[in-house]
Parts: structure tokens; C-alpha cells; sequence
């Protein structure tokens, strides 16, 4: 007879087996080949003491395509709070760009900080702004990203010009005249 106890048991041992195959096919990250900005490029030494963390694009040089993310310095939360996360050498969480980077290498992909922050706050929002402005849910022929803020944007057009036209005229304090028709 199957238990809930005994079905649990031998669903961990196969995803333990699955994983420790995973773990054997993939090398384990030497840490003492990523010093400083570790593969990271930026304009000035990335600071994991003052800064929370930092926004990225990962450029895919051979088929032109990009991922935007955000990354902390140190782990946030019960277990492993303050320790140092693998930022020197993360490669974001897409499982495509992923594939991508184990089947021709890091030499094929740019890496580039945008900005640092250092607030868990402002970290959320520039990421969330920076896929906005990007418009990368609409662009996936030019961005990995399908996902914004971990919601799933299902898009089936873009975002007008007219209506970026219009938008910025508002920010910039540009009123524009309407003409209403009334019948």
C-alpha cells in the first residue's frame, strides 16, 4: 500500500538522483577565478560593502538578444543572511540565456552593470523600470525577459507611438490641445 510518507520519500530520492546528475555534468565554479568585478563590466570597482546590489544586461553577442536583471551583494533572509551571494560570476535566472551561456561559453556574452544601489527597495524598482522603459515584455525577439517583477506579461501588441508621443508631452509639461467632436 502507498503512503503519503512513502510516495514523498521516493519522489525526494529521484529529484535528489536528478539533481547530483545535474551537479556531475556542470563543473563547480572555481571562486579564485573571479577577483574584483569578477566577469562583470562596469566603470568603477563594484562595491559589495556600501551598495545592496546592482542592475545588469547580459548581452548574447551571437544571436543579438538580452537579458535585464537585478543582483544582491549578500543573501537577505533567515538562513543565510549577510553571507555572500555568487554575484561575480552569476549569470541570471533565465533557463534559455542559461543554455546559451553553457553551449558556447562566457566569451560569447557581455556582461554589464548598469548601476549599483543600496536599498533592497530601490534594487526592485530600477529593475522594474529598466524592463518598462525596455519595453521588454513586447520585445522578445530582442529580450529574454518574460517575466517583470515575477509576473508573466502576456503581450499581443505594443505600445503605440502616439501613446509614447502623448506620454511624453505630459512629462514634459507639453500640454497638447484636444478637439472633441460633439454631435
Amino acid at each position: 500500500m502507498v503512503t503519503r510518507k512513502s510516495l514523498n520519500a521516493s519522489i525526494k530520492k529521484v529529484y535528489v538522483k536528478e539533481h547530483k546528475e545535474i551537479k556531475e555534468r556542470r563543473p563547480r565554479t572555481n571562486r579564485e577565478d573571479y577577483t574584483g568585478n569578477g566577469h562583470w563590466v562596469f566603470d568603477r570597482p563594484l562595491d559589495e560593502d556600501k551598495a545592496f546590489g546592482f542592475i545588469y544586461v547580459i548581452h548574447d553577442c551571437m544571436c543579438n538578444k538580452f537579458y535585464l536583471g537585478k543582483k544582491q551583494y549578500k543573501h537577505f533572509g533567515r538562513n543565510k543572511s549577510g553571507t555572500p551571494t555568487n554575484w561575480q560570476w552569476y549569470t541570471g535566472s533565465c533557463k534559455e540565456l542559461n543554455e546559451q551561456i553553457r553551449e558556447h561559453g562566457n566569451d560569447s556574452f557581455e556582461f554589464i552593470v548598469l548601476e549599483e544601489y543600496h536599498s533592497r527597495k530601490m534594487l526592485g524598482y530600477a529593475e522594474t523600470w529598466s524592463m518598462m522603459a525596455a519595453e521588454t515584455p513586447s520585445n522578445s525577439d530582442k529580450w529574454y525577459n518574460k517575466l517583470v517583477g515575477k509576473v508573466f506579461w502576456y503581450v499581443e501588441f505594443k505600445i503605440t507611438d502616439k501613446h509614447k508621443e502623448r506620454l511624453n508631452l505630459v512629462l514634459n509639461e507639453q500640454l497638447f490641445e484636444t478637439t472633441y467632436v460633439i454631435s
